[in-house]
């Protein structure tokens, strides 16, 4: 079970005593009564009652009496009916106001009581008959049927009052205490030994001690965090300078659960920011009943500064790192491609054809190899410039490239020469690629419009190597060439054994 606050305890026993001192003072008749002096008037009324209509009766003045009797309801806000009844018959002779209603009959009829008045009328020495006065109740106000006396109503609003204005002041007086002077000396010189920040709070977050560690590192004074919430402070998560949503000394006393490794950051008094690794215990009393939090702030900005030099210094690293791959990637295509269009160059060419080669003849695979040339470009460098010659030479790669395969490779053999290698082709299909390609070249509609010519060699068993391939390749190249220009040859031997599996 939870037990109440000091400020609760302390503001109902006030209330208590304050109540107590009300009804002593009733008791000793110091507390005005309204009712008494209601009950004076009032029995003055009667009597005068009494006086007017024993002089009205003895001289028979029935109309006299009618009069008084209807005149005394109307004028009086206090009574609400009287009836006059004579002794001989008991019948009413005079009624004002409803009195059946509010008449209640009692055991002994001549019995008045604070809300009842029987007032008897005289003829002479014997008595003619009686008045019967009905007054509103002393009390009108109620309360589950039972009359509010005004003491009651005294005693209620200063109750309610006094506890409501005894809670607060309470409150307020209490959070201004220092809580420290109910710690001992050790105990508080143990804590203020500690490296680390220890501050110990109540259960609605208010700071009842903070040692001199906690003080130094945020920059304040003691004075001015007693018995304030540092939940108020700006506190920010370290892992992405967020608002945080929950502290967790908060977090410690709504679930009654120890919070661990919490980093959070913090700007002290000088501006600058601190980085604090929270704990945060709840503090119990008998029955599991949370009394408040302890919490401990371990100052760890030298080692977040420290992390975030050592990721900008590892971020550098990676960045210089990629920076080299991609200049390494850069030299590397500086070194194995032509500048102009983009293909490999000689050298890397040559090392390109020779891997081939050495892989056909383990595995058994054919390779061919295709030298292609574009016809008349000295007449193209004479009439448009040099400049028009460079693009037609880049355009003519480009439509070599774009027709190839990944396994294949284009190099530029020199000047207008391209020489391209096609892995795993036998001669009839390297044939059929060069005239793809030649037709590729015709059809393309550029300005200005140029042709190819291309000769193509296998790997067989006379050619075993780069050297014999290409001079092969060029020699039909040659043969392209004098036969007319834009056409596609292979070399003699080659022709010799197209020709013989076609049946010519």
């Amino acid at each position: 079970m939870r037990q109440s606050s000091p400020a609760l305890r302390i503001s109902v026993g006030l209330v208590l005593l304050t109540i107590s001192f009300l009804l002593l003072a009733e008791l000793l008749g110091l507390a005005p009564d309204p009712a008494r002096a209601t009950l004076d008037a009032r029995k003055k009324v009667c009597e005068s009652l009494a006086v007017q209509l024993s002089v009205a009766a003895t001289y028979g003045e029935v109309g006299i009496i009618r009069e008084t009797v209807r005149a005394l309801v109307e004028r009086n806000a206090d009574i609400l009916s009287a009836s006059l009844r004579r002794i001989e018959d008991e019948q009413p002779l005079a009624v004002a106001g409803e009195h059946a209603r509010y008449w209640k009959s009692e055991a002994d009829a001549d019995v008045s009581t604070p809300t009842q008045a029987v007032v008897p009328i005289f003829r002479g020495k014997e008595r003619w008959g009686s008045v019967e006065v009905r007054f509103e109740p002393l009390h009108a106000s109620t309360l589950f049927g039972i009359e509010l006396t005004p003491i009651m109503k005294l005693i209620g609003f200063v109750g309610l009052a006094a506890f409501g204005g005894f809670l607060v002041f309470m409150r307020r007086t209490l959070r201004h205490l220092d809580p420290s002077a109910l710690v001992p000396a050790r105990v508080k010189f143990a804590l203020d030994a500690l490296a680390e920040g220890v501050v110990l709070m109540d259960r609605q977050g208010r700071v009842m001690l903070a040692n001199k560690a906690y003080l130094g590192k945020t920059g304040r004074e003691e004075q001015a965090v007693q018995g304030t919430r540092i939940s108020e402070w700006q506190w920010l998560r370290a892992d992405n300078g967020h608002a945080v949503r929950e502290l967790p000394w908060m977090q410690a006393l709504r679930e009654g659960s120890r919070q661990t490794g919490v980093n959070l950051i913090l700007q002290d008094a000088d501006g600058g920011q601190r980085t604090f690794a929270v704990n945060a215990s709840p503090v119990e009393a008998g029955a599991g009943e949370v009394r408040g939090v302890l919490a401990t702030f371990d100052d760890v900005t030298e080692l977040e500064n420290k992390n975030l030099q050592l990721e900008k210094t590892l971020n550098e690293l990676q960045r210089s790192r990629n920076e080299l791959r991609l200049r390494n990637r850069q030299l590397k295509i500086l070194a194995t491609r032509d500048p102009l269009t983009g293909c490999l160059n000689r050298r890397a060419f040559f090392e390109r054809l020779d891997h081939a080669i050495d892989q056909a003849h383990l595995t058994g695979t054919s390779v061919a190899c295709i030298m292609a040339d574009i016809d008349h470009f000295k007449k193209v460098n004479d009439t448009w410039g040099h400049a028009s010659g460079d693009e037609v030479i880049k355009r003519f790669a480009g439509l070599l490239g774009s027709n190839l395969r990944d396994t294949d490779a284009i190099g530029r053999y020199g000047g207008e020469e391209f020489c391209l290698l096609l892995w795993d082709n036998s001669l009839e299909q390297a044939l059929a690629t060069a005239e793809r390609l030649r037709a590729t070249v015709e059809g393309d509609a550029a300005e200005p419009s140029v042709t190819g010519s291309f000769g193509v060699a296998c790997l067989d068993a006379a050619v075993v190597d780069s050297a014999a391939l290409i001079d092969q390749a060029d020699q039909a190249l040659y043969v392209a060439k004098r036969g007319g220009r834009n056409r596609v040859e292979c070399s003699r031997e080659h022709k010799v054994q197209v020709e013989a599996e076609a049946g010519v």
